[in-house]
């Protein structure tokens, strides 16, 4: 008995089906990889940041992660400006942006999919 590989059928192509291409890549761009967890930790190192900033990224499911911009508030209006107790009290959210990152051999690859609207 002979075994024939086929390939899967396209379920939109015409009555008796056609075999699904396979997806092909350009010269140099290669195949991003599944992402495998939670790479917040990647994401905070590599995202740019100003002086001062603290970054924190959130994993919220797949390849798609909410990144919070912390700095530090202005202090003028505090009756003592040298107070740096709680970190919470004196920074504030200065940027915020919903990213789709993925990993591939070359490094992270992170696209802002930020509405803006």
């Amino acid at each position: 008995m002979e075994v024939t590989k086929h390939e899967p059928l396209d379920p939109q192509g015409p009555a008796g089906g056609q075999a699904k291409p396979q997806q092909q890549f350009s010269p140099g761009q290669t195949e991003p990889a599944a992402t495998a967890g939670d790479l917040s930790s990647d994401v905070e190192a590599a995202v740019e940041r100003e002086p001062g900033d603290r970054v924190r990224a959130t994993w919220i499911y797949g390849p798609n992660y909410r990144c919070n911009w912390w700095a530090p508030s202005n202090t003028q209006a505090y009756d003592n400006p040298g107070m740096y107790g709680l970190i919470l009290t004196t920074h504030r959210v200065r940027k915020s942006r919903f990213l789709h990152v993925s990993k591939t051999r070359d490094g992270l690859v992170i696209h802002d999919r930020t509405r803006s609207g």
